[in-house]
């Protein structure tokens, strides 16, 4: 997609970004911005929200798009191995520094470096990053002369940094130094229609190798989409239709042809009351209430009829009702015991 902002003459190219909802297009608007300028930026979401993915079109859409865009996972890094691995050191530095290394920050001099969880960092490591930032400079392991650069940093975090600082865990000096531009991703499942979109998308991208990219998603195939929770957001839909299309036969994408992964928690546990005998309540936790798979096929019967009845039907009501995961699962019980639409 290319978005012509007409009153000040600029364009940003967000190909790989999908959507139409509105939580989508206040995202494009962020990324026009932080393009413009070089400061810092944090970007908070959820695992799979494409973080990564936003980062590389600020740095793609911006001045510094010809320079060097390098990422980095800090939670692989460690306190011991952290300054050798953003500044580099010096061959003799130290046990197996056989030769000179350059690190990320003297790498990314002149374009981009992305921190993905910023927040794994440990506080002496976040008082090492600290320094660079506030002086843009600094010395390799073992050496003595300083080495100045030119580097514009965007950080990502899956956890709330804010709180972070009031815990204590990280440091509110840099918090202020990463976070000049913040924007929050919105979870796959308050985005409405975009997993459509994004569905699509993946169809397109993953049937071209294997002659399916003109797979067509049935109506019921798209409530089931809308409906789950998507724990995992953008990346757990990707390996949804992933490994949907590898299974599919024909050219249609039908509601039992989505291949759901398995759950990222516990649930599935009925919240209401049923009468069991002493044999079934052993199944149940501590609080008396029992898994909705352990129940048999009359209870699971009785209990979807008393949550029609007391939801009125409403899909969004009826699924923690009953402790399911998705409407996915909702739809499926309710064909399998005949008891028609929900609203």
């Amino acid at each position: 997609m290319v978005i012509d902002c007409v009153k000040d003459r600029f364009w940003v190219n967000v190909e790989e970004i999908i959507g139409s909802s509105a939580a989508h297009a206040e995202l494009i608007r962020f990324i026009e911005c932080a393009a413009r300028v070089r400061s810092p930026v944090l970007l908070q979401g959820e695992s799979g929200t494409g973080k990564e993915l936003v980062a590389k079109a600020i740095h793609d859409n911006s001045v510094r798009a010809s320079g060097p865009y390098v990422a980095v996972n800090c939670g692989a890094l460690t306190p011991g191995l952290l300054g050798s691995e953003l500044f580099g050191h010096e061959k003799g530095a130290f046990t197996g520094a056989v030769s000179r290394r350059i690190g990320y920050f003297e790498r990314a001099n002149g374009g981009t470096l992305f921190l993905d969880e910023i927040g794994e960092l440990s506080m002496s490591s976040q008082a090492m990053l600290l320094r660079v930032l506030q002086e843009s400079k600094f010395e390799r392991v073992g050496g003595e002369k300083a080495v100045e650069v030119d580097v514009r940093l965007i950080s990502a975090t899956n956890v709330d940094l804010k709180n972070a600082v009031v815990r204590g865990d990280f440091r509110k000096d840099l918090y202020f130094r990463v976070a000049v531009m913040f924007f929050g991703l919105t979870p796959l499942q308050e985005r409405g229609r975009d997993v459509v979109l994004l569905t699509n998308h993946f169809i397109r991208k993953f049937g071209r190798d294997i002659g399916k990219e003109h797979v067509r998603l049935t109506s019921d195939a798209e409530e089931a989409l809308l409906g789950y929770t998507w724990p995992g957001n953008v990346r757990e839909l990707e390996n949804l239709v992933a490994r949907s299309l590898a299974e599919l036969e024909g050219d249609v994408l039908r509601d039992e042809d989505l291949r759901f992964g398995p759950a990222l928690h516990t649930g599935g546990e009925a919240s209401g009351e049923l009468n069991l005998s002493s044999r079934e309540r052993q199944k149940t936790d501590g609080d008396g209430r029992v898994r909705f798979r352990d129940l048999s096929l009359a209870q699971k019967r009785e209990f979807l009829e008393r949550a029609m009845k007391e939801t009125g039907g409403r899909r969004s009501k009826m699924v923690p009702f009953l402790g399911l995961k998705n409407r996915h699962q909702l739809y499926r019980l309710l064909k399998q015991f005949g008891l028609g639409e929900t609203r």
